[in-house]
């Protein structure tokens, strides 16, 4: 797999340190972009691993992605979890027919 440069390395953990001490990043955000294989794979992305190619904008470019990408997958999800507890809630209503059916039919017989 290939590896972000030495130097493209250095750019971008200036810069997100700068970034973090400015108060521009949270601690967790700073965190993130500096040990995610998601960020460095998204720094490969944007720089082409060329560090000419970054800029101090990149890693909040960087960041907007992940946030981007996350909320797509938490939609998703969402989307899934709907679909289940739909499938459930049907289910449910099914097995309650055929209980109430089931009971009626048993009245009969004690009758």
């Amino acid at each position: 797999m290939l590896k972000p440069s030495s130097e493209l390395i250095k750019k971008y953990l200036s810069e997100i340190e700068n970034l973090r001490s400015n108060a521009n990043i949270s601690e967790e955000d700073y965190i993130l972009l500096r040990d995610s294989f998601v960020a460095e794979n998204l720094l490969l992305e944007t720089t082409h691993n060329d560090p000419d190619r970054f800029s101090p904008k990149t890693p909040l470019e960087i960041l907007e992605k992940i946030r981007q990408e996350g909320f797509k997958e938490y939609l998703k999800e969402r989307e899934e979890h709907e679909k289940t507890k739909k499938e459930l809630q049907r289910e449910k209503e099914e097995k309650k027919k055929f209980y109430d059916l089931w009971g009626k039919g048993q009245k009969k017989f004690l009758i």
